[in-house]
Parts: structure tokens; sequence; C-alpha cells
């Protein structure tokens, strides 16, 4: 497949062939979802976020009670969970994360592993933002302005991005 950039509402194409299986042993692992408490199923990201462009489907864990429960999680190409699913208001803060880290340590992935080894020093925190829970992450973007790598102004603007204050 070619990486097109493709405008939005246009037709998305089928799952290619290719795509990996996943392991028995996922298939068999149990996620309970962060928002009902229900049980999570793996399904790819045309199912769960069907107006998005990407030139790749990715494995996600969903509710099984979607539409009523919008719960969902990523997950790694053989389906295991990337991190811990998080409830609304913590995906929100993490996302809030994820917005000024590259404004404190650059947006390759060399500033990446920046981020990641900055955030191992760290005592109080999780090594990955998908382990925080919403006050760790709002505690990384607190030490973020205290360590003056990011501004108050893109501390707020992250956090009103991220739709915490609702």
């Amino acid at each position: 497949m070619r990486n097109v950039q493709r405008r939005r509402n246009t037709p998305v194409r089928a799952l290619p062939s290719n795509m990996p299986t996943l392991s028995q042993p996922v298939k068999n692992l149990k996620v309970e979802c962060p928002e009902c408490g229900g049980l999570m199923k793996l399904v790819y990201s045309k199912k769960v976020f069907p107006n998005q462009v990407e030139t790749k489907p990715r494995p996600y864990w969903s509710c099984m009670r979607f539409p009523s429960c919008t719960g969902r999680h990523g997950a790694h190409a053989d389906g295991r969970p990337l991190g811990i699913p998080g409830d609304l208001p913590t995906r929100r803060a993490r996302r809030a994360v994820h917005f000024v880290a590259p404004l404190a340590f650059g947006d390759s992935y060399a500033g990446r592993n920046r981020f990641y080894g900055w955030l191992k020093t760290q005592p109080d925190l999780k090594p990955h933002i998908g382990q925080m829970n919403k006050k760790e992450a709002l505690l990384t973007v607190n030490r973020l302005v205290e360590k003056r790598l990011v501004t108050s102004e893109q501390a707020a603007e992250a956090i009103m991005d991220s739709n915490l204050l609702t």
C-alpha cells in the first residue's frame, strides 16, 4: 500500500489480506472496559474511527457495549493493549502530556526518546504515558512547566485542547 493522503469522508479500503493474525494468547486475553466495567473486544481502527484517514488499519480494544459505551484503547500490532486502558478523563489527561512532550523535547524520534528518558528519572511518575492515571498525567504536565521545559500558556493550551475542563 502506498502512503497516500486522502480527504475526509472518502471511502475506506477493506482490510488488507496480509493483515497480521493475532496470536492465540492475545485472543484469549480479557480486557476490562475502563468506562463501564464490561469486556472489550479487539477490532481494527476502521471500526473505531470510521472517518479517520490513515494508511494502515491499527488494532484497538473496543467495548463490547459499543455504541452505548465508547470505551476504547489502542493495541500493539499483535493485539496486546498499549499501556493500561483509562476512562475518558484519564485519556484526556494523557492527551495533554502527548501535546506538551514534543514541545519540551522535540517532535522527532530522538525527542520522544529524550522525553521517556526524562520520565524515567522522575521517581513518582510512571515510565510511560499509557500507564499513567489522570493525576500522574497532570503532574507530568505541571513538572514540565516547573522545569521550564514548556510555558504555562502551552500547558494551559494542552489542557484546553484535551477537554479536561469539561
